[in-house]
């Protein structure tokens, strides 16, 4: 005579088992897809094309000696697209403070 538990065991491999075997078709279907084939290779030359512009970007910084001409740059640009210098800091400090302004969010 089986134990409870035995029992239990048999009858929950094979359910497991037949979920594990039509998830793995359901996700055979789906990435055999010509779609969702075509989507994925999309994002990954989306992602490798980023990955290269952040390569880039880290190899000009370290070829730069001097790195506060180029955050001066940036800070430069920035206060530009914020519309003022005062605004810059006020954002500056609420990230450096991960405090959240609702009016920023609006404004975007």
């Amino acid at each position: 005579m089986e134990s409870p538990e035995e029992s239990y065991c048999d009858e929950s491999l094979p359910s497991d088992s037949q979920d594990e075997a039509s998830k793995e078709k359901e996700f055979l279907a789906w990435i055999n897809d010509p779609e969702v084939r075509n989507s994925l290779k999309k994002q990954f030359k989306e992602e490798k094309t980023k990955h290269k512009v952040a390569v880039t970007w880290q190899i000009e910084l370290k070829a730069t000696p001097d790195t506060s001409e180029l955050v001066q740059e940036v800070v430069k640009a920035q206060v530009v697209l914020l519309g003022s210098e005062q605004l810059y800091n006020r954002v500056d400090k609420n990230l450096k403070d991960l405090k959240f302004e609702p009016f920023f969010v609006e404004a975007q």
